[in-house]
């Protein structure tokens, strides 16, 4: 990519992260519809056929612009699988593991960005050693039905997606599925994407479940 189309790319990223969080802000303001609209995309998530035969759900711990990600870990440790969720370390994420027999606010403390995190205590939930097929809840300020993604800046998901799936395309036997979460006004025609910015295979908001088919 050129200096100018990456500059233009990045123009644009940031024009349309303006605007998400614009409304991100003020729809924040009504608690009442926060919790509704939160209680209805954990509901589409569960009903995922791809939630019911993985093994293992990489799961974000949500601030409060985001869909309510808590009691979507609380059931899946009930439903009997692995959970993890990420700790930035520098430039890069790595997850670790919940564990189903302590409370979940109990194991979690503010760490980079003010996003809650598993401490140095928790184990580590190594790429080679998760368990079956594996869920990715992925963040985001904005996707397209295609699967495309604007995250915040940082890289993070992407980075993490690309090592991930290069791994399991290395065993063979499990699937990795990824699956944006979010609300429904963040979905969005055009995605300014970059040849770096990973895709998902879902959307999840609390209207709709979009499988993203994109072009070859």
């Amino acid at each position: 990519m050129s200096d100018t189309a990456d500059e233009t790319l990045r123009f644009r990223k940031s024009e349309l992260r303006k605007t998400i969080r614009g409304h991100l802000n003020e729809f924040t303001r009504s608690r009442s519809s926060l919790a509704e609209c939160s209680a209805q995309a954990q509901k589409q998530f569960l009903s995922l056929d791809v939630y019911a035969a993985c093994g293992t759900v990489l799961a974000f711990v949500s601030i409060a612009s985001e869909p309510d990600s808590a009691p979507l870990i609380i059931q899946a440790l009930g439903d009997g699988k692995v959970v993890a969720v990420p700790r930035v370390m520098g430039p890069d994420m790595r997850f670790f593991r919940i564990n189903p027999e302590v409370s979940l606010d109990s194991q979690l403390f503010p760490g980079v960005f003010g996003i809650r995190e598993p401490d140095e205590s928790a184990e580590p939930a190594l790429l080679s050693g998760l368990q079956g097929d594996v869920l990715v809840m992925v963040p985001g300020l904005a996707f397209s039905a295609d699967g495309k993604r604007l995250g915040k800046g940082g890289g993070y998901y992407d980075r993490f997606l690309a090592e991930l799936r290069a791994e399991f395309s290395k065993v063979g036997t499990s699937r990795v599925t990824a699956a944006g979460y979010c609300f429904d006004f963040q979905i969005r025609q055009d995605i300014p994407v970059g040849d770096m910015d990973m895709p998902v295979d879902y959307v999840i908001t609390d209207k709709r479940i979009m499988r993203a088919v994109r072009k070859v």
